[in-house]
């Protein structure tokens, strides 16, 4: 699939950018420069210039300076005319004082008729030894005295050669900064042309659309703002739409009536009837929408809220989605539902009382019920299960129960999606029955603490945001264990009046209060409700354009005067938008007919900010992983670079290039490569995305309390689901308002930035890294990408842990293998791999010795340090993801020349 961005002419900002905001430091920069004379940047060296930040005085100091320059000139200058009392009044004629560029030149005066000539501040392109002048004397001459002035405070700096005859050695380090600011120089004057001439109101962002003649600024603002029009609609009226369906069915299943089969025509006629259409609608939807919008008050005004705006065959395209979706519902749903409310039943104290099992056992015995309903057999119990006659008696007529009441339909998951309605009478008596029930975690109390409930207790005692992590870990293990002993070191002081006066009034005060909540075994998050069909949300989603809709928005935005009858979706798609940006050269490329196998499908879906183009290629069979011994054969192993990749949790992945053998002067050096996890965050805009939403919160302060107080739908009471759809629709516009096209467009350039890391993170280890303005690294030659390049990647694939952030090692694992197989495909002389590599003891054996002999360093509170590790045999201190990237790659040469075999001591059940 292939993205492009919909953004409307006018520029408008993001999210949070409704205020003034903060300026950066380029705009700082140049309300600096707007003070700087305009003939200062005439001549080419002085483009770069910057003044040194330790030369640059307070305004005030150049000011009080420059009133000295001009003071010291007028007395010089009326000592002249008093010595030349000979001549006329004409000659004596003072001559205007050269202004001196704040930012360029700093004086120093010590008297008034003498003074020093001034500094110049030479730009860092030169790089020459400033030479050393002579004060100025005021000469007998009043032309002579001026031309020497003028002279001193020229603005125009002395060449290298004038200022010394030394040659200048410039390092490499200054040849990069100075080649970098050439080519910044070069970029500026070649868009300040194209600068000038842009309308500061109209930015080049509609690049998505062909730049025809026939297409002016007008057309395309109004083309974008027509779709997203189209979106708003077609969104408000489905999820209004979702609702209506809820409560229609919710009515028969309260009356005991049967749920007709929803098909696709039958959904469209209750989205139909919200913009004034549905005539051929059945009589019961017609009553039944009649009801729906008496029971929803004066606040449902559906001419108001839901206008026609003659779009009728996109609304089909949404409801035959709605169709899959449903289907999708019931079908996913339906057997985790069923097994969580047998879970409930024998949960029951009333039904099973005295049921000795935990809740892994019940957990368990909910699971076999299930099955023996699905099966339509009997129950069959572990072998080390001991379950007494009563028990088994009461969980037959619970399976008996359920039977009866699903009436002998077919329970496989091929039924669940083909008639989804036949089911939903039996998730209604579900949904019942687990809001009547207040679910309990265990029947007695547990005898060993968790230390999940230490770490609760703890926080309300201990301000934990002020303690280290590793420190607050500790902490709560040793509280823990503490707790959990036999004998408590504490034991003479729990007696029973400690309990009196700590436990018992507590419990009381709570009681009391009505918050009383047994917190070691009540479950918090109480039942799992749900709707009985899907509800939208209102904001914007994805619609597909069909053809004639596509139509209608080119006739509204006149674009062109219609579409042709010989044309079809993939002829307008080529009119309108620039294929070639997702690789279409020529039209005859959209049918796959070019060397790319990608094929257009002609349809497109759009949520008013992307532009989805549906591709798709022709199924290819999947290729053989690749072992070590494989690639060993296809390339040479002594040329090529090979990486071993440790991925981790604060680290996406640590990679090097080296074995890390050998020891001072000996000692190989290597190249390593890391993304930290934080970084990865940075460069997909996460932080700055929760910012900019954070803020949008803040500027809507009421929307977002009106939808956090918005009444649960999850619900089969009937007086309380009326309750929360008449508050939905009379704030309705309201939190309509709150989800704006910011928000789409948070969520677009968020997973735009996603890619782009993920993209970036994979070239730092196939072609080196090139960034703008950033020249390579000794060993990144141009070569880099040429060479045979295999990655050894750790196959160990874990979640995160707590206190740390999560670490996309699953993301990162996929995108590496696409990327590589997208090379091979467009490259196929290209030699990259991926190959996955068992970590097992990659972490603890040293890659010098080959000994595991390594442990955790300690700090000066005696705390392990979990990422340094220690070898006790060679004395070597190592980071721990570098030291499992080097293992994998020894692992990976070593596989490579024996087999496919790893070294003894990696091997499961060796030890060493």
């Amino acid at each position: 699939m292939s993205y492009c961005i919909l953004l409307d002419s006018s520029g408008t900002k993001g999210v949070g950018d409704s205020g003034p905001r903060k300026k950066k430091g380029k705009e700082k920069a140049k309300d600096v420069a707007s003070s700087i004379p305009a003939d200062f940047f005439e001549d080419e060296e002085y483009e770069d210039f910057q003044v040194p930040i330790g030369l640059r005085p307070p305004p005030s100091t150049i000011a009080r300076e420059q009133r000295d320059i001009e003071e010291a000139t007028r007395l010089s200058l009326q000592r002249q005319g008093v010595a030349e009392s000979g001549e006329s009044s004409s000659s004596t004629n003072v001559r205007q004082t050269p202004q001196i560029a704040r930012s360029t030149v700093i004086a120093d005066f010590e008297e008034d008729d003498d003074f020093q000539e001034p500094i110049v501040i030479r730009p860092r392109t030169t790089r020459a030894t400033p030479s050393i002048t002579t004060p100025v004397q005021a000469s007998t001459q009043s032309t002579g005295m001026s031309q020497e002035f003028k002279k001193a405070v020229s603005l125009t700096p002395s060449t290298p050669s004038e200022s010394s005859s030394a040659p200048v050695y410039l390092s490499e380090k200054v040849k990069m900064k100075q080649a970098r600011s050439e080519a910044k120089r070069k970029a500026r004057q070649k868009s300040s042309t194209t600068k000038s001439k842009r309308n500061p109101n109209v930015a080049l962002q509609q690049k998505w659309l062909k730049s025809a003649e026939d297409f002016n600024q007008d057309q395309r603002t109004g083309f974008i703002t027509e779709i997203r029009r189209v979106v708003r609609h077609l969104s408000d009226v489905t999820y209004a739409a979702s609702l209506f369906l809820n409560w229609f069915c919710l009515r028969l299943l309260r009356n005991g009536e049967a749920v007709p089969k929803l098909t696709h025509k039958r959904l469209y006629n209750f989205a139909a009837l919200f913009v004034g259409q549905g005539k051929n609608a059945d009589a019961d939807i017609r009553e039944a929408f009649t009801e729906f919008a008496t029971a929803m008050g004066e606040d449902f005004n559906r001419q108001q809220l839901f206008p026609n705006i003659q779009y009728s065959t996109l609304i089909t395209i949404v409801m035959r989605s709605y169709e899959t979706l449903i289907e999708n519902h019931v079908g996913t749903n339906f057997k985790p539902k069923t097994v969580r409310y047998l879970f409930t039943r024998l949960s029951g104290t009333a039904e099973f009382p005295n049921l000795p099992f935990r809740t892994g056992v019940k957990c368990d015995l909910a699971e076999r019920v299930y099955n023996a309903l699905t099966t339509n057999q009997e129950i069959t119990y572990p072998a080390k299960l001991e379950v007494a006659d009563a028990h088994s008696t009461s969980i037959n007529n619970l399976l008996q129960e359920c039977r009866q009441r699903l009436r002998g339909l077919n329970l496989t998951e091929e039924d669940y999606y083909a008639q989804p309605h036949l089911y939903l009478p039996w998730l209604y008596h579900v949904l019942e029955r687990m809001e009547q029930q207040v679910t309990i975690r265990e029947p007695v109390p547990q005898t060993r603490v968790t230390k999940g409930f230490v770490h609760r207790q703890l926080a309300e005692i201990v301000d934990f945001r002020r303690l280290p992590r590793r420190f607050r870990s500790t902490l709560e293990t040793h509280v823990k264990d503490s707790i959990n002993l036999e004998h408590p070191t504490i034991q003479q002081y729990i007696n029973h009046s400690f309990l009196e006066d700590t436990q018992r009034p507590r419990t009381k005060a709570s009681i009391s209060r009505k918050e009383f909540r047994p917190e070691q075994y009540t479950d918090p998050r109480g039942a799992r409700l749900f709707n009985i069909l899907p509800i939208y949300n209102l904001q914007q989603r994805y619609i597909q354009l069909n053809l004639s809709g596509i139509s209608r928005i080119i006739k509204q935005s006149r674009i062109r005067p219609s579409v042709l009858a010989n044309e079809d979706m993939k002829d307008v798609c080529w009119s309108l938008f620039d294929m070639s940006r997702i690789g279409f050269r020529s039209a005859n490329d959209l049918d796959g007919k070019a060397l790319s196998d990608k094929r257009f499908t002609g349809a497109i879906r759009t949520d008013g900010i992307a532009l989805e183009f549906i591709c798709d290629r022709p199924s290819v069979a999947a290729e053989a992983a690749l072992t070590p011994a494989d690639i060993a054969t296809e390339i040479d192993m002594n040329t090529a670079t090979i990486w071993g990749l440790d991925p981790g949790i604060r680290d996406v992945f640590v990679a090097s290039d080296g074995v890390g053998t050998g020891a001072g002067q000996d000692r190989q050096r290597h190249r390593i490569r890391k993304t930290s996890t934080g970084e990865y965050y940075q460069l997909c805009g996460f932080k700055s995305a929760i910012i900019k939403r954070a803020k949008h919160d803040q500027a809507n302060a009421d929307a977002r309390r009106l939808i956090s107080d918005t009444p649960s739908t999850k619900t089969c009471d009937w007086d309380r689901l009326n309750q929360a759809l008449r508050y939905i629709f009379r704030n309705f516009q309201t939190i309509k308002d709150y989800y704006t096209t910011g928000l789409r467009k948070l969520k677009y350039h968020s997973y735009r930035n996603k890619q782009k890391a993920s993209t970036e993170m994979c070239k730092r280890l196939f072609t080196a890294n090139q960034q703008k303005w950033k020249p390579l690294a000794p060993r990144d030659n141009a070569g880099e990408a040429e060479r045979p390049t295999v990655v050894a990647f750790g196959s160990a694939l874990f979640g995160g842990l707590r206190g740390n952030v999560p670490s996309p090692t699953k993301v990162f694992r996929k995108a590496l293998l696409n990327y590589v197989k997208s090379i091979r495909r467009n490259r196929p002389n290209s030699r990259k791999y991926v190959v996955m590599i068992d970590e097992y003891l990659t972490s603890q054996i040293c890659p010098r010795c080959h000994l595991r002999s390594t442990t955790n360093e300690r700090d000066n509170a005696n705390m392990k340090i979990h990422p340094v590790l220690s070898c006790n045999t060679c004395h070597t201190r190592w980071n721990r993801d570098h030291m499992a990237s080097l293992n994998i790659r020894s692992i990976f040469l070593h596989m490579a020349a024996n087999n496919n075999n790893r070294p003894e001591e990696f091997q499961r059940g060796m030890l060493s």
